[in-house]
């Protein structure tokens, strides 16, 4: 029997993923001992819907909350008069992993860093992973690498992280194979921009060479 639409049969596993999402990230939360420090503290959130009212049928997020960590006193210029001290609160937005399905079904997951006022990374969001297999969405091994990629940026994004080496090189790794939004800018991943240098300056090299030898064998031949 034909398949009735490919984009269809996208939705379908995008929605059970979402609806499924509550239990199964909950069970790896439990199974994660960052988690039993940063929930406590940050508040973990699982969003069908998303965190805005819950009303984006195409949108997933799992993320940790805002909390102030500290107040700070500051001068307030009033008109006509001296400034007046002021106090206000310093607070930190935890680390975000968002699922977001596009118009013909495929999902893109993408990372964004625990943030405060004065403490943030250079780059906006790391774009995880395309999801074009929407099977893969249905079980929970996709779910469990992709948390265990969000706990460790939360620990080495928010104020409170300790990072231990396996979430300092699962973070570098993705930081420098994914694509990263750099001040609301897509950018192309380091490794590509790596070797794409390396292939410029050998590909420089071995011309130059090149140019050198016919230069050399045409003054070396003998001219009638």
């Amino acid at each position: 029997m034909a398949r009735a639409s490919r984009r269809l049969e996208r939705r379908s596993d995008f929605e059970f993923f979402v609806r499924e999402a509550p239990a199964t990230f909950r069970r790896l939360a439990d199974a994660d001992p960052r988690n039993a420090f940063f929930d406590p503290v940050y508040r973990l959130c699982i969003t069908p819907g998303g965190a805005m009212g819950g009303i984006d049928r195409r949108m997933l997020e799992v993320f940790y909350g805002s909390r102030p960590f500290e107040a700070v006193r500051e001068f307030v210029p009033r008109q006509d008069r001296f400034p007046s001290v002021q106090e206000r609160l310093l607070a930190e937005n935890g680390a975000r992993l968002v699922y977001q399905r596009v118009d013909n079904g495929t999902v893109m997951c993408t990372l964004e860093p625990a943030r405060s006022e004065g403490f943030r990374r250079p780059e906006d969001a790391i774009l995880l992973e395309w999801v074009r297999r929407s099977h893969v969405l249905t079980g929970e091994s996709l779910p469990a690498r992709h948390w265990r990629a969000f706990v460790s940026y939360m620990e080495c994004t928010s104020l409170e992280g300790e990072p231990s080496l396996g979430d300092r090189v699962r973070v570098w790794w993705l930081l420098a194979t994914r694509r990263l939004v750099v001040a609301g800018v897509e950018r192309t991943p380091l490794y590509r921009r790596v070797l794409l240098e390396v292939a410029k300056f050998s590909a420089t090299v071995g011309l130059s060479g090149f140019l050198l030898k016919v230069v050399e064998v045409w003054f070396a031949t003998p001219k009638p």
